[in-house]
């Protein structure tokens, strides 16, 4: 506090004070805000498949917050192939990661991972090709309909 200061301690404080909870308090609220609504639920089992269910005509039921992973076979492991996306056919699902290549009990995948985030219906297409090819190796297809909460009681749910 300098000398031409009329502030008295206990008002430096009190105003020291009313800031920090003012700080508190918009802490909170943007944490709040942040939290609402992310349809989140850890209780939902995560969905796996390979390239081996793809190309059914079965769609797959999903609720807002699941985790689809999708484990995409390389052959090839020592090759440059890779699996990419091919089209935007939702909102509905958002990547949450990937590609990862990974070695799962002996065989090599690239492992993606889509959250339901929106409800509706989406086709997830899915390409492996060389890099600079213009043309795909192979294409893999999978049909998802994205509901607001879990109503069935196998997981996961497949209509054919």
């Amino acid at each position: 506090m300098n000398r031409h200061d009329t502030r008295t301690p206990d008002r430096i404080s009190r105003r020291h004070a009313l800031q920090a909870l003012g700080v508190l308090g918009l802490g909170t609220l943007l944490a709040a805000c942040g939290s609402g609504d992310t349809h989140d639920e850890p209780s939902l089992p995560r969905i796996i498949y390979t390239d081996a269910d793809a190309g059914t005509r079965c769609t797959t039921h999903m609720a807002l917050g699941q985790l689809l992973e999708l484990r995409l076979r390389i052959d090839n492991p020592n090759s440059t192939s890779f699996y990419r996306q091919r089209g935007y056919s939702w909102p509905e699902l958002r990547r949450e990661q990937g590609p990862d290549r990974r070695v799962i009990g002996g065989v090599t995948y690239d492992v993606w991972y889509f959250r339901a985030i929106v409800k509706g219906r989406a086709t997830l297409h899915m390409e492996i090709s060389t890099p600079g090819s213009v043309e795909s190796i192979r294409t893999v297809e999978y049909r998802m309909e994205v509901f607001e909460t879990r109503t069935w009681a196998t997981d996961p749910s497949r209509v054919c």
